[in-house]
């Protein structure tokens, strides 16, 4: 996470992910999602955003050796040009801020950063090739496998090459009528189905359909959320899982592929993501590392490179039934579990050579709450702060989201006594004060 061979140029665009319009459609935070590059940046790293953050917390995150300077975060559009649902090309006024910027400390390379690979990527090197006349290196050639694997079908068509367990489940080109006339011959009213396009959170909804379904509440369920042309993939819900995430990078230069870590996903209602927990309770990690990695060894064999994450699913052991493990999906751009894994590696780095005890676990939790200012999290949660000599305590995480009545935060500790002690306490102040919603 730091001593990069050249300055980075972080941004965190949303708006790069295929069909990824329906999902912004309406979401106040896809506008403040490229905050959360902040979090993982270095000193040295340059950081576009759509939207200023509040200059504070720039300040907050540099007390604990994160962030990049302030003077190294730039607003990438003027303040009256729209948020639009597809990239395009970029501002120049922060195409010449940035320039400026690198000149003005003698850089001579910078490594473009982005939330997923996309041919806009290309247009925002040119023009930053131009007018710095620096040497921008973007990899051109992971755009068309970053596009290709962002689709479940791909994914779930190479982890069937690769002898990589799947769930039970089919995918289906139709339209809602067809599916439901389809859907009964293959699985049984007595399990509860999950229903997903497949390109996952960036365009279509997930749902799950409880069981006891019928071919008529099936097709109430389609038409009521799924208008649009998208392939559909159907699996049977299991209902006692663990869900993983394994988060992996492909070094562009040497192609050497790098596990940063496991997590567990933190499910709510059995299909929406709401955290990461480290370290992970499964019982397949080696079996999930090597398939993250044969699968990270395809991409990269196609051109990908940079950040990805694998996900899984492994049933509990339950009276004489063992447990499983089944694919998921991969996702190769940035994984939300990314982003606490580089804080804890980073802390640490600085705490092990002072013989300061290791973040041996953490908890990155949202919370539903009131409209609220950083200031005002800040202040609530003080007593809760990262401490850097005790080596426990939360970071505001994306305090941006808050505005728009979603509080992340990072929980991080030793223990799993640790994490559960402070999420008690965060809860209990924001239920005290009034701002935090029900879910």
């Amino acid at each position: 996470a730091a001593n990069h061979e050249a300055t980075r140029v972080l941004f965190f665009d949303v708006r790069g992910v295929p069909h990824a319009a329906r999902f912004l459609e309406g979401i106040s935070a896809a506008r403040t999602y490229g905050h959360r590059a902040l979090l993982i940046a270095d000193e040295t790293d340059f950081v576009l955003v759509h939207s200023p953050p509040d200059p504070a917390y720039v300040s907050y995150l540099n007390s604990f050796g994160l962030g990049p300077e302030e003077a190294h975060v730039l607003v990438v559009s003027a303040a009256d040009r729209e948020f639009e649902s597809v990239p395009g090309r970029y501002g120049n006024g922060a195409l010449k801020d940035l320039a400026a910027g690198l000149k003005a400390e003698g850089v001579e390379e910078c490594i473009l950063v982005p939330y997923i690979h996309h041919q806009s990527f290309n247009e925002l090197a040119a023009g930053l090739r131009e007018e710095a006349g620096v040497n921008v290196a973007y990899p051109e050639r992971a755009i068309d496998p970053a596009y290709r694997y962002s689709s479940k079908a791909e994914g779930r068509k190479l982890a069937g090459q690769l002898k990589i367990p799947l769930p039970e489940g089919i995918l289906l080109e139709a339209d809602a009528g067809d599916i439901a006339r389809v859907v009964p011959q293959r699985f049984s009213p007595g399990k509860a189905l999950i229903i997903k396009g497949i390109w996952g959170e960036s365009g279509t909804e997930v749902t799950k359909l409880a069981a006891g379904w019928n071919r008529e509440s099936l097709s109430e369920e389609l038409l009521a959320w799924w208008d649009r042309d998208c392939p559909l993939i159907i699996e049977e819900a299991i209902e006692d899982h663990l869900a993983t995430n394994v988060m992996l990078h492909v070094c562009e230069k040497s192609g050497a592929i790098e596990i940063i870590g496991i997590t567990d996903q933190l499910i709510a209602g059995g299909i929406r993501h709401v955290g990461n927990a480290f370290p992970t309770r499964s019982a397949w990690k080696p079996e999930i590392t090597e398939a993250s990695i044969n699968m990270a060894g395809v991409l990269r064999d196609e051109g990908f490179c940079g950040y990805a994450g694998v996900d899984f699913m492994e049933t509990l052991p339950r009276d004489d039934v063992s447990s499983r493990y089944y694919f998921l999906e991969v996702n190769p751009r940035v994984n939300a579990s990314r982003h606490p894994l580089l804080v804890m590696r980073k802390l640490n780095a600085r705490r092990r050579p002072q013989g300061k005890p290791e973040i041996d676990a953490f908890l990155d939790l949202s919370f539903p709450v009131e409209a609220m200012s950083f200031g005002e999290v800040r202040d609530l949660l003080a007593g809760d702060v990262f401490g850097p000599q005790s080596g426990c305590g939360i970071i505001l995480y994306s305090p941006s989201f808050a505005s728009a009545g979603s509080l992340a935060l990072l929980v991080l500790g030793q223990t799993e006594q640790d994490l559960k002690r402070l999420r008690d306490s965060v809860s209990g102040k924001l239920s005290s004060a009034g701002v935090l919603r029900s879910s």
